[in-house]
């Protein structure tokens, strides 16, 4: 669960990649999981234990086929608001819930 937070940052950032540092033996989870695609091998670095090595996925062309197989990475715009939003920021919106772009919420997968 705690990888669903990238995914919602990527949401609210519109990020046109998600970038991940991946152990070797979790390269796998990733591909299957996020589609993420191999940008290096995998080397040591200077005070971790085991190698790690880069991934990327191409966010906006993956999101709805993630989504489809995984609705619980899905996230409101309240949520993403309220995650990464500064508090200043939040209190210049308007305060009328029909002029925000909330989203519906649901585990349904879309078409």
């Amino acid at each position: 669960m705690t990888l669903r937070l990238a995914y919602v940052a990527c949401g609210f950032f519109n990020a046109d990649l998600g970038l991940a540092t991946v152990r070797a033996e979790h390269q796998a989870f990733y591909r299957r999981v996020f589609m993420h695609k191999s940008l290096s091998p995998p080397r040591e670095y200077p005070g971790l234990v085991k190698p790690i090595c880069l991934m990327a996925v191409d966010y906006p062309a993956m999101r709805d086929k993630v989504f489809a197989r995984y609705p619980y990475l899905r996230s409101t715009f309240f949520e993403r608001r309220m995650l990464f939003q500064r508090s200043s920021e939040r209190a210049s919106l308007p305060m009328n819930s029909s002029e925000l772009p909330f989203e519906r919420a649901t585990i349904v997968p879309r078409p």
